[in-house]
C-alpha cells in the first residue's frame, strides 16, 4: 500500500466507500463516501500525542485482539496516509486528545462525511475476505484452549510491526519453549524426522495425549489401546501450567517507548527483521536490544549479530542523517528535486534536533526518510526514501511559515 501510495498515476483513497455507481463502460459516475476521521488530514502530522492521552482501550482488530488500541488510533504502523483516526463508537468525549494536540488543532470532532461524484473509466471488482471463526468446530478447540490459535493469530504475533515484536509465544502465559528446544539440541536430541528441535516440535508434544495413552477425535480424549510413556499425573500437570493464564504476561499492554527503528531494521547476513526486546535488570533500570527476529525463532543461534543496543545503535544511525546530506554525492542528487537544499536538510538534522525527539518522532521521522538499514558485523548500509525527503521538507517549511 505504500509503494501504491508513492506511484504518482495512483491516488490512494483509504476510508472511503462506493455509494452509488452510475453510467456505463467507460463513462461511469461513482459516488464516493469519504468517512471522516474527526482529525484534519492537512493539520495531524502522526507524532501520537492523542493516543498517549486517550484513556479509552479497545481490543484491536488488525492484531486479531491479541492487544488493544486507543479511541484515538492509527489501523497499523504503515497506514497510508499515516493520519489518526477518532474512533466514535469507543470516544468518551474527554476531549485529552484534543488537549494533546495542541496547537496543530488537527482534532475536529464536527467534521462530518463527504459524498463525492468522480467520473471513471472502468471498475475493478474486489470483494476481499472475512476472517473464518473456527470455533464452531469443536474438535480443534478454538475458545477453549488458550494456546490454539489461527493461522492469522500467529502472522500477527510472528510479524516484526505485531503486539509481541515478532515473538511466537504462548496467548495463555507469554512463554517460549525455546530454552527447552535449545537444552535437547544441545543433548543431541533429534526428532523422529532426525531434525534438531524447534518451539512448534515442544508444543506438539507436550499437547499430545497420546503419550499418556490416550486418543483424541473430535475434541474428546479417549483412552488408547497402546502403553502410556507418561503418568497421568504428570501429563494434567503439564496441561495444568499451559493453560495457566498468569498474570506475568499481559499481551493488551505494551512499552510507551517506541523503538526508533522499527520495521526499517534488517539483519544484514539473513535479511530477517531487527525487533527490540527489552529486559528489566535489578535496580529497575531497562535495557532495550535490537535482535534478529528470524534468529530468535531458532532453537540454535546461528546469526552473528546476535543482539545489539537499541540506544547505541539509534544514535549511530541518526548521528549518520546530517552528515549523508553533506556528501557531494548526495547534494548532487537532490539537485534535480525542486526547491530542496541538501545542506538545509542537513542543518535541521543535526545533533539538536534528535536529542529533543521523542521515541514516536524519531520513529515517525525513520520511516518518512528510511527506506531499509541492513546491519552487519562491520558496517551499515542506509537507504533513504527520495519520497521521504520531499515530505519532510514539506514539513519544514510549514513550520518555517507558521513560526
Amino acid at each position: 500500500m505504500v509503494d501504491a501510495a508513492r506511484q504518482p498515476l495512483i491516488e490512494v483513497k483509504t476510508f472511503t466507500e462506493v455509494e452509488k455507481v452510475e453510467g456505463y463502460v467507460g463513462n461511469f459516475v461513482v459516488t464516493l463516501r469519504e468517512k471522516t476521521k474527526y482529525v484534519r488530514a492537512d493539520r495531524c502530522n502522526g507524532c501520537g500525542a492523542c493516543t498517549k492521552a486517550c484513556p479509552v482501550e479497545i481490543p484491536n482488530y488488525f492484531e486479531m485482539n491479541l492487544a488493544p488500541r486507543k479511541a484515538a488510533y492509527i489501523p497499523m504502523s504503515q497506514a497510508v496516509p499515516l493520519i489518526y483516526n477518532i474512533d466514535m463508537d469507543a470516544c468518551i468525549h474527554c476531549y485529552k486528545c484534543v488537549e494533546a494536540c495542541g496547537a496543530l488543532e488537527a482534532i475536529d470532532f464536527s467534521m462530518e462525511d463527504k459524498l463525492v461524484e468522480q467520473e471513471i473509466g472502468a471498475i475493478v471488482v474486489a470483494t476481499g475476505f472475512s476472517h473464518f471463526d473456527p470455533t464452531p468446530m469443536t474438535e480443534y478447540g478454538y475458545g477453549r484452549f488458550p494456546n490454539v490459535i489461527t493461522a492469522m493469530e500467529v502472522e500477527r504475533l510472528n510479524n516484526s510491526a505485531g503486539p509481541t515484536n515478532g515473538a511466537l509465544i504462548r496467548p495463555s502465559d507469554g512463554k517460549s519453549p525455546k530454552q527447552i528446544a535449545i537444552e535437547l539440541n544441545a543433548r543431541g536430541c533429534k526428532t523422529k524426522r532426525g531434525r534438531p528441535w524447534n518451539k512448534g516440535n515442544l508444543h506438539h508434544i507436550l499437547r499430545s495425549c497420546v503419550y499418556a495413552g490416550k486418543v483424541s477425535h473430535k475434541g474428546e480424549i479417549f483412552e488408547g489401546e497402546h502403553e502410556a510413556i507418561v503418568d497421568q499425573e504428570t501429563w494434567e500437570t503439564v496441561q495444568r501450567f499451559m493453560d495457566a493464564n498468569t498474570a506475568k504476561s499481559d499481551l493488551t499492554r505494551k512499552s510507551e517507548y517506541m523503538s526508533a527503528l522499527k520495521g526499517i531494521l534488517y539483519c544484514g547476513h539473513c535479511g530477517g527483521a531487527m525487533t527490540a526486546v527489552s529486559t528489566t535488570k535489578k535496580g529497575g533500570k531497562r535495557y532495550t536490544y535490537y535482535k534478529c527476529s528470524r534468529d530468535s525463532r531458532r532453537a540454535i543461534s546461528r546469526c552473528p549479530l546476535r543482539q545489539v543496543p537499541a540506544a547505541r545503535l539509534e544514535d549511530v544511525v541518526f548521528a549518520q542523517m546530517s552528515p549523508v546530506f553533506r556528501t557531494p554525492l548526495m547534494a548532487s542528487c537532490l539537485a534535480g528535486m525542486d526547491g530542496i537544499d541538501a545542506r538545509g536538510l542537513a542543518d535541521a538534522l543535526g545533533p539538536p534536533f534528535w536529542r529533543e525527539a521523542t521515541s514516536v518522532e524519531k520513529h515517525r521521522l525513520a520511516e518518512l526518510l528510511i527506506e531499509r538499514i541492513r546491519l552487519y558485523e562491520d558496517r551499515m548500509e542506509l537507504e533513504l526514501k527520495a519520497e521521504g525527503i520531499k515530505a519532510f521538507k514539506e514539513e519544514i517549511d510549514h513550520e518555517n511559515s507558521n513560526g
